[in-house]
C-alpha cells in the first residue's frame, strides 16, 4: 500500500474529508476554518444586500492580515494564544495563496450551491450561526445545513 502524504505539511494522510484533494485532517480542519470564514463573509454581503461576489483571492488577502495582526500581538508577552494552530494555520494559508485552483475546487464542488434544494449561494444568501464553539452554515433557501464547523479558538 502506497503511503500518502498531505501536500502541505507533508504528514501521512489517514483519512478525512479532504483526502481526495492530498490534505490531511488537520489541514484540512484548518481549511474548514478558512471555509467557515468565506461563508460568514458570503453570509455577510448577501445581508448588506451587496452580491458582489467575495472572491478567493479576497478572503486569502483577508485572512493573511489577520494573520499578521495574530503574530504582531504575539510579540506582545501579555498576549497568548495557541501558537501550534496559528502556526499550521500560516502553512495552510501560504500553501493555498499559491494553489488558489485548490480552494476555488474545494468551495465549488462542496460549498456552491444546496444539495438540497439547488440554490447558488453566488445568488441565494447563506444563514450564519454560532452555538458555542460550532459555527453551522444553512442554505438561505431552504434552511437546511450545508456545513457544521467546530471552532472553539478566538475569532479570527
Amino acid at each position: 500500500m502506497e503511503l500518502k502524504v498531505c501536500e502541505i505539511c507533508k504528514e501521512e494522510i489517514v483519512g478525512g474529508p479532504y483526502e481526495k484533494y492530498g490534505i490531511c485532517p488537520v489541514c484540512g480542519d484548518i481549511i474548514d476554518d478558512i471555509v467557515a470564514k468565506y461563508l460568514e463573509m458570503v453570509a455577510k454581503k448577501c445581508s448588506e444586500g451587496e452580491f458582489d461576489e467575495v472572491t478567493y483571492d479576497v478572503i486569502l488577502k483577508y485572512l493573511d492580515e489577520i494573520i499578521d495582526w495574530v503574530e504582531y500581538f504575539e510579540e506582545l508577552d501579555e498576549y497568548s494564544s495557541n501558537k501550534k494552530y496559528y502556526e499550521r494555520f500560516k502553512m495552510v494559508l501560504d500553501w493555498l495563496k499559491e494553489h488558489k485552483e485548490r480552494f476555488e475546487e474545494i468551495v465549488t464542488e462542496k460549498f456552491k450551491k444546496c444539495e438540497a434544494c439547488g440554490a447558488d449561494f453566488s445568488k441565494s444568501c447563506l444563514q450564519v450561526e454560532k452555538h458555542g464553539d460550532w459555527v453551522m452554515v444553512f442554505c438561505g433557501s431552504c434552511g437546511v445545513l450545508i456545513s457544521k464547523h467546530y471552532s472553539p479558538k478566538l475569532e479570527l
